[in-house]
């Protein structure tokens, strides 16, 4: 690394605490003068670093900069491995990419901003400034299907969200997350299987989630939430990824724990639904889960069908 990331690692891990020019030249090994010359440089890229006297320098609560070092800086050491891009296609994309090289468990891609952004079949999702969207890398031998790991990733969100903002998003099966009833985060799951054990080899789960609805395109407005209305403080998005990391590694929630809160935030239970499968659009009324998150729904006739996939609409037909 870098003398002026090492020190951004060491100002995020101090943040709001001066550290001397002596202090911490004798940390990073490296001379007084070399600090004030990476000071400056992590100036202009944008970070508030109060520089005072006889106190020497200190990054500002306040600071607007989403960097991994911020993020990572949050977390338990070792927990995440954290790369940031001004701008991606998709951040899955870029995940599957990093995985098939062989990155390891745990490996995070944020985009700030996406030109190609992707939801459930292979729909376009609006990834402007202002938003969250990462993709983390799974890799553990005990890993559930890719409906459980989408349910995890759902209640995990939730939690984020809860904690950073107090606000209290409700699910839609299996992989939106809403906001007074408007959709806020849209979840997508993607995995590869080793063909000689069959098992799931690695996941990559990609989250989106609206902070800030000021760059939202207009059409999506009626229909989309964001925690927000204008840009959110500096800390929210790092708050929330880190949040969200702490939930989801280093290991997805499986098991009855994560399944009843995942039915507890569920937003559709008991309420008539338009089911879209591969066989039809037909009405349907939304019983419960089984014990491997789908969904389970009665019929005009009064028969069931237990749903593993498709779409679910709370509009009636």
């Amino acid at each position: 690394m870098s003398v002026k990331d090492r020190l951004i690692v060491l100002l995020e891990q101090n943040r709001g605490v001066f550290l001397s020019g002596q202090d911490i030249a004798a940390s990073l090994g490296v001379t007084r003068a070399a600090v004030w010359k990476s000071v400056r440089t992590l100036e202009r890229e944008g970070y508030a670093i109060e520089a005072v006297p006889n106190r020497g320098y200190c990054l500002s609560r306040g600071s607007a900069v989403f960097s991994a070092q911020a993020v990572e800086a949050l977390l338990p050491e070792g927990l995440a491995h954290v790369r940031v891009y001004p701008s991606l296609d998709s951040s899955n994309n870029k995940a599957k990419e990093l995985a098939a090289g062989g990155c390891p468990h745990g490996t995070v891609v944020v985009a700030l901003t996406q030109t190609g952004g992707r939801g459930r079949y292979g729909r376009s999702f609006a990834s402007p400034a202002g938003g969250l969207y990462l993709s983390v890398v799974l890799r553990t031998r005990e890993l559930p299907d890719t409906t459980m790991l989408t349910a995890s990733a759902a209640v995990a969100v939730c939690r984020a969200v809860e904690t950073v903002t107090g606000f209290e998003p409700r699910i839609k099966w299996v992989n939106d997350i809403l906001l007074d009833g408007k959709k806020l985060c849209g979840i997508l799951s993607e995995a590869v299987t080793d063909l000689e054990s069959g098992g799931i080899e690695w996941v990559v789960v990609g989250i989106g989630i609206n902070v800030s609805s000021e760059q939202l395109p207009e059409e999506l407005r009626p229909v989309t939430a964001a925690l927000y209305e204008r840009e959110a403080d500096g800390m929210t998005r790092i708050r929330l990824a880190a949040e969200l990391l702490k939930n989801i590694l280093p290991h997805p929630m499986t098991g009855g724990e994560m399944l009843l809160e995942y039915r507890r935030r569920l937003s559709m239970l008991r309420q008539n639904v338009t089911v879209h499968a591969p066989d039809g659009v037909y009405p349907a009324l939304a019983e419960d889960l089984d014990e491997q998150c789908r969904l389970i729904v009665r019929l005009p006739d009064g028969t069931r069908r237990v749903l593993s996939g498709g779409e679910v609409s709370l509009r009636a037909l």
